[in-house]
């Protein structure tokens, strides 16, 4: 392990916590590069690039799942240690590149080969513990989600160390802890892409917007003024093909998905035909069909009902 150390202890004190924070913001961490690379869902690079120029108030991650996932980061730990036998200590440090300042991470935990390295505080991998709905087990069945690989490559490339493992609970019942070796390569990938983001945020230049950021962009720009503006770029240009050509493909989908649900209603109808007045029907002892009358109370609309068409295949 070769490492600045910049914080100890994270939660001792509000003060500490204050300026955990304000580091957090001015230099880049593990939690910012799956944003930067476009892998995190909940939040793009411009939003953080709002967020680090001030533009927009900074999250703190307050949100109950984040704050769940706080909270429950010592039992994640402990479960790992029971399973593996390993000795693990949380790390509540904030740490920098050796040679890189604005490059920092603040690991979960630390795993320890042997009591003496534990002593001398000498850790062998680092351990990042997550938790997750059960909604999204089957993102944890063969390895971890993509972000949160990225997030252990940023934390051992700065750490400078070669393994790692991630351990998450997920549904609160369900275990699993992958190990991680560290993978210089994919490291100088997302350095670049934060020292270029980073570029971006020195320079007041906003990052390329993503894909649900239409209301952040109407914010930052504010009150549009009333005229034209000739605008004669060859990435607005390429934009607007591109759009154009989506636009296109997409209606085309939609008529080819019309057709194709006109087909299904007519099968579904016709076999309510030759169904009759059952409720249930077995097709050629291979395919079971149920017919279910469901009820919609009046409420904006006025009352109605329908019937719910369910089909199952025996294997």
């Amino acid at each position: 392990m070769s490492a600045n150390l910049l914080i100890s202890e994270i939660d001792s004190s509000r003060e500490v916590e204050t300026r955990y924070w304000e580091l957090r913001k001015n230099t880049i961490g593990a939690s910012k590069i799956p944003i930067i690379l476009g892998l995190n869902k909940r939040k793009s690079a411009l939003q953080l690039w709002a967020e680090d120029t001030g533009k927009i108030k900074q999250s703190k991650g307050d949100d109950f799942f984040a704050w769940l996932g706080k909270e429950l980061e010592p039992v994640v730990i402990k479960l790992y240690a029971k399973e593996t036998k390993a000795k693990v200590r949380q790390a509540k440090s904030l740490y920098a590149h050796e040679s890189i300042d604005w490059a920092t991470c603040s690991p979960d935990a630390f795993i320890f080969d042997d009591v003496q390295a534990y002593t001398f505080d000498r850790p062998s991998a680092l351990l990042e513990a997550k938790t997750a709905h059960y909604h999204k087990a089957e993102q944890w069945e063969q390895s971890a989600p993509n972000d949160y690989y990225m997030q252990v490559q940023w934390q051992l490339g700065v750490m400078q160390m070669q393994e790692a493992h991630i351990a998450c609970l997920i549904g609160g019942a369900d275990f699993k802890h992958y190990p991680i070796n560290f993978d210089q390569d994919v490291f100088l990938r997302a350095l670049d892409a934060a020292e270029k983001y980073r570029e971006c945020v020195i320079s007041d230049i906003p990052p390329a917007a993503g894909p649900g950021d239409s209301k952040l962009i109407d914010d930052l720009v504010g009150e549009r003024v009333d005229d034209t503006v000739e605008i004669n770029t060859s990435q607005a240009y390429a934009l607007a093909k591109k759009k154009q050509a989506t636009a296109d493909e997409i209606k085309e989908l939609k008529k080819m998905i019309k057709d194709l649900e006109e087909v299904e209603d007519l099968c579904s109808n016709q076999l309510k035909q030759i169904i009759g007045a059952h409720k249930q029907a077995i097709i050629s002892d291979v395919c079971e069909v149920k017919l279910n009358t469901i009820k919609i109370a009046e409420r904006i609309q006025k009352a109605y009902e329908y019937t719910r068409f369910n089909m199952k295949w025996r294997n």
